[in-house]
């Protein structure tokens, strides 16, 4: 009777998971659906109703045709081609047998695309005239228009111009005498096939569903995987929609890290050249520059990437080809290595500019992903943490990139899980542990100077990991004295731009903050600090835990941010076997105190003007890094049944967040045209 009352009860059980899997499923894949109908079904079948150029509203004056002259205007082509150009006329005085003669052609072969015999009785006093063509791929492509007058001695016919010019990317001509202004014309694009944007979507949150369906019954069963390979699926997987959802340029400053990641790859490659003039340009393959991939994401964008996958480049057409952003200066190469050597690697290969891309920051995924494994592996405590950190979206958004921010988040989690290891783990601690977590602490370093102060956790690192005083107080003097001083030396040309007389702010052409005149200004110095915490904190908060993706430009719903808190405060609830003392307690906060100030100290030496009464360019994501060393200090102690629910919780709620989250800046890209 009393195993078929535990039978009953634990089909029972399994009857309920499933069923709230399903309600789940349930819920997800209608409002996947629901964007499905409204955002992607509209976008696949519509074609690009915006010109490739459109001057009309640049009216304001008239060139009369003529047989004795030629009246050209140079254009470029778009993307996707031209369907179609329409000109302005004004007939004046009109007779039955003149003509106008438009002739198309490619301004590089001088060959003629089309041409087009006008009978002048065909324009009536003010006509749109409209030439029908059909150019494809005519992305960067010069054109020249060549409208010219036959037997129109007795007409009087005008074509609108402008009396400036209007149209940057191309001049007017009379013969060869350039004009100032343009022709009033607009040129169509060609149709454009979206279909591509159905298999994106259906194929990433086909991949998503499947993983949440693969963790829900992973976590209902008796062998539950372990946390850190738990991570290492998911956010390989996640990480991997982040990569095809939000592409190369759409995090802050990607295009400076991605010229640095490549210069690093054109030495691998053993190209050294450079430009004589400024050798922070980067020179690369001719095919590794496009205008089409924009800061923000839109159609457009994905149309080139996805369109240009194959599309085979020539490794040795430079050509004094400069990418857009120069590189950073002075950098360590660690920071930037993965990316260069998926770009290298695509090089090799001549893939395309598309694939280098992704090659890019799929290197930079994969380390992020190996790090953060790593790290939660090796602690002793606090793993459910470092999985919540580690899978907030603006981590997974910026680990996704080119950006150094992912790499630098993987190496502070795994000083800090050494360094836990260290102070927490029962088991006997042997060289090599010491040996990694000093190689990490100054790989770490001089990546970001402020984050060098982690290493001050080792003396929490108890008596008894040691065989005597000595070694112990060498140890950790050297670990701390040692990184930070790295940092710090590493770092010298910008500690000295804070500390000289006059510091000068690039991007506001002010004179900005020095130490020496924040130590004359105490009180003003002070009253910075609580404005900016008074007056940002929420926008700390929202930009550390993924509230704005993108440039800022992809807004987050609060609901999904909130969710990040709630799933934060989930992995607080942890059985853990050992104590952390209070005393452990207050160092970890200190620590976390120490570097947030360091990060606005950095912030308002470097990017702040004097004239500012708060603090410039601080973002949310700076303080990622140190998240779980605040978080620790909070873990619970709770029974290890409930452990595991808590597990279940984080683990499909992760997921389940990062899909919505992914949902949304899907709707919001593939509505920009």
């Amino acid at each position: 009777m009393r195993k078929l009352s535990f039978c009953l009860w634990k089909h029972k059980r399994n009857i309920l998971n499933w069923s709230g899997l399903l309600v789940f499923l349930s819920l997800i894949v209608g409002y996947t659906y629901y964007t499905y109908i409204t955002y992607v079904v509209p976008t696949s079948k519509s074609t690009t109703t915006n010109p490739v150029i459109d001057n009309s509203a640049f009216e304001s004056s008239m060139v009369k045709i003529s047989d004795d002259y030629t009246v050209k205007q140079s254009f470029v082509g778009g993307e996707t081609g031209v369907s179609e150009i329409k000109l302005k006329f004004l007939v004046k005085d009109e007779s039955k047998y003149g003509r106008i003669k438009i002739r198309l052609v490619d301004s590089d072969s001088s060959i003629v695309i089309d041409e087009w015999n006008i009978k002048s009785k065909k324009i009536k006093e003010e006509t749109v005239l409209k030439l029908h063509t059909e150019i494809s791929n005519a992305a960067g492509k010069k054109f020249m228009l060549q409208i010219e007058g036959n037997n129109l001695s007795g007409d009087e016919i005008c074509l609108y111009i402008s009396d400036q010019d209007s149209y940057g990317d191309g001049c007017m001509y009379l013969d060869d005498n350039q004009l100032i202004g343009d022709c009033v014309f607009i040129v169509v694009p060609a149709t454009v096939d979206n279909s591509f944007i159905t298999k994106l979507f259906c194929f990433v949150f086909a991949l998503l569903l499947f993983l949440l369906c693969f963790l829900w019954g992973t976590e209902n069963t008796k062998k539950s995987i372990s946390i850190e390979n738990v991570f290492l699926i998911s956010a390989s997987i996640i990480g991997m929609a982040y990569l095809l959802i939000l592409p190369a340029y759409s995090v802050p400053d990607e295009g400076t890290h991605f010229s640095t990641a490549y210069e690093i790859s054109n030495r691998i490659m053993k190209f050294d050249k450079q430009l004589e003039s400024d050798d922070l340009y980067v020179i690369g393959r001719d095919g590794d520059v496009s205008k089409d991939i924009n800061y923000m994401t839109t159609l457009t964008t994905y149309r080139y990437i996805y369109n240009n996958l194959f599309n085979s480049v020539d490794n040795e057409a430079f050509n004094n080809n400069v990418l857009r952003e120069k590189r950073i200066k002075r950098f360590p190469m660690i920071a930037h290595l993965p990316q260069a050597l998926g770009i290298t690697i695509a090089r090799a290969f001549n893939l395309s500019y598309s694939l280098v891309l992704f090659m890019g920051q799929f290197f930079s995924l994969i380390s992020f992903v190996i790090l953060t494994y790593l790290a939660i592996r090796v602690t002793p405590i606090g793993k459910h943490i470092f999985f919540a950190v580690a899978g907030l979206p603006m981590i997974l958004h910026e680990a996704t990139s080119f950006s150094y921010d992912g790499i630098i988040c993987g190496f502070a989690f795994l000083l800090i899980a050494y360094l836990l290891k260290l102070i927490y783990d029962n088991n006997s601690i042997r060289l090599r542990d010491y040996i990694y977590t000093f190689l990490v602490a100054i790989i770490l370093a001089p990546c970001k100077m402020v984050y060098s102060f982690i290493s001050v956790i080792a003396f929490l690192i108890p008596h008894k990991r040691f065989n005597n005083k000595k070694i112990e107080y060498f140890f950790k003097f050297v670990i701390v004295i040692v990184s930070i001083s790295y940092a710090v030396w590493y770092n010298m040309g910008e500690v000295s731009n804070t500390t000289a007389g006059v510091h000068m702010v690039e991007w506001a052409g002010e004179e900005g903050y020095t130490v020496s005149y924040l130590l004359h200004n105490i009180d003003k110095a002070i009253m910075i600090y609580v404005t900016t915490i008074h007056e940002q904190t929420g926008y700390f908060i929202d930009g550390m835990l993924g509230g704005s993706l993108g440039w800022f430009d992809v807004d987050v719903p609060i609901e999904l941010t909130m969710a990040s808190i709630l799933l934060l405060m989930i992995s607080m609830n942890e059985k853990e076997y050992v104590y952390i003392r209070y005393r452990e307690k207050l160092m970890f906060c200190i620590v976390f105190l120490v570097i947030s100030v360091l990060i606005f100290a950095t912030m308002l030496l470097a990017w702040t003007p004097i004239s500012r009464d708060s603090i410039v360019g601080v973002q949310g994501r700076y303080f990622i890094p140190v998240l779980p060393v605040l978080l620790l200090p909070f873990i619970n102690s709770v029974t290890p049944q409930k452990s595991i629910k808590y597990k279940k919780a984080l683990v499909v709620g992760n997921c389940i967040l990062n899909y919505l989250v992914l949902l949304r800046v899907f709707e919001i890209n593939v509505s920009r045209i």
